[in-house]
């Protein structure tokens, strides 16, 4: 199992939303997902190692980092030509456009178009 979806039914569902993250094989623990959202990951083919699951009152704050909660590891990252805009710097490890190291890995060694793609040339993701 990669990936789950959590869903509320009936009267409870009314006062509550239900949060949940998983912690996926490679990536660890990723960010909250709600109310029938996809948590983990897809096309890795990475099992799940953990789960958490919280109700919150209907609207209340998340009970953490809604960032990161699913990973679409076949998503493609190219640009107007079609080439790969996911960084492997020489250390094997991937950046994905936008995220903390990006703009820092000058000089990358290759360039990928799907987080598939990087890790298995086996280039492990950032964290």
């Amino acid at each position: 199992m990669e990936a789950i979806q959590i869903k509320l039914t009936g009267e409870i569902a009314k006062y509550y939303d239900v949060y949940y993250r998983v912690n996926a094989q490679q990536f660890g623990w990723m960010g909250w997902a709600k109310n029938g959202q996809s948590s983990g990951t897809s096309g890795f083919g990475f099992q799940l190692e953990a789960i958490q699951i919280k109700l919150v009152k209907k609207g209340g704050k998340a009970p953490g980092t809604t960032n990161n909660g699913f990973r679409d590891g076949l998503k493609k990252y190219v640009d107007k030509r079609g080439k790969g805009l996911i960084k492997g710097s020489k250390q094997k490890i991937y950046h994905l456009p936008g995220s903390q190291y990006y703009k820092k890995t000058t000089i990358p060694i290759r360039m990928f178009k799907t987080e598939v793609e990087a890790y298995k040339e086996g280039f492990r993701p950032a964290k």
